[in-house]
């Protein structure tokens, strides 16, 4: 084989060689960009999931806060209920006492 055959096979050797690093270069951009979808895409579920937890804590505090108005009125309901029961205590007591 002459340098001139030599040579041509070299360029055709380096010809494929940088065929395949530029497939291999555009697999790798392409794989990179099909990452960076998939995080964006999970980047973007994640915000609404946080939406709906937001939403989620929103509606517990209202029903927390209506719950407490509600242990409240009760709590007040058995106070005067108390209330009345040891006045009418009281009144036994007295009419009782006084015979």
């Amino acid at each position: 084989m002459s340098i001139n055959g030599l040579a041509q096979e070299m360029r055709f050797g380096f010809k494929e060689v940088h065929g395949a690093i530029v497939k291999t270069n555009e697999s790798i951009e392409n794989l990179a960009v099909a990452t960076k979808k998939g995080f964006d895409s999970v980047s973007e579920r994640f915000d609404a999931v946080d939406e709906r937890f937001d939403k989620v804590e929103t509606r517990l505090g209202a029903v927390e806060s209506g719950l407490d108005g509600i242990k409240n009125l009760l709590i007040r309901d058995h106070d005067n209920r108390i209330e009345r029961l040891e006045d009418k205590v009281r009144m036994l007591n007295t009419l009782v006492t006084k015979k």
